[in-house]
């Protein structure tokens, strides 16, 4: 969090002359700041220490340990099932784990092979329109087929005792 995000009155302005107010707002740190993003962008400085994404090899090499190595039914289907919803979805782990059977629904535009769902849970999410409903469809890839690990999570789950 920012450091204004602690201070009373934060929306207060600096004042200079009698050295009171939010000193987040003072020119001096805005200069300050101006000058950091403008390094960023030129590359000066220290190297980036931005996470690369998850690249198709390594999750398929995921999607293949739990599938022919874990033995525990959580991994071996439900991993799997999360794994291909929060790869789908392009989402965050966090908030993909937040799935709700409400947010998953059949699509009636194509309720043969596709279904919505919402991430209600995004940290972004603030009203009902941050959230709205997104399509899942199938893969012919087994290893990637969110349809197909959903269904097999789903229905081992509601057959056990």
């Amino acid at each position: 969090k920012g450091i204004s995000y602690f201070m009373p009155n934060k929306h207060m302005q600096w004042n200079e002359i009698v050295d009171s107010g939010n000193p987040t707002k003072s020119q001096q740190v805005a200069n300050m700041i101006a000058e950091v993003k403008q390094k960023e962008v030129r590359r000066q400085g220290a190297p980036s220490k931005a996470r690369r994404s998850l690249t198709k090899d390594e999750f398929r090499h995921t999607q293949e340990y739990f599938k022919n190595v874990e033995t525990d039914i959580k991994y071996k289907y439900g991993a799997r099932a999360h794994n291909n919803y929060q790869y789908h979805l392009i989402g965050r782990l966090d908030d993909c784990t937040q799935l709700q059977f409400e947010s998953l629904k059949v699509n009636e535009a194509f309720p043969t092979f596709a279904l919505k769902t919402k991430l209600n849970w995004s940290k972004n999410v603030r009203e009902e329109a941050d959230c709205p409903w997104q399509f899942i469809f199938g893969s012919n890839d087994s290893l990637f087929c969110v349809l197909i690990s959903l269904s097999l999570w789903l229905e081992i789950m509601l057959g056990l005792p």
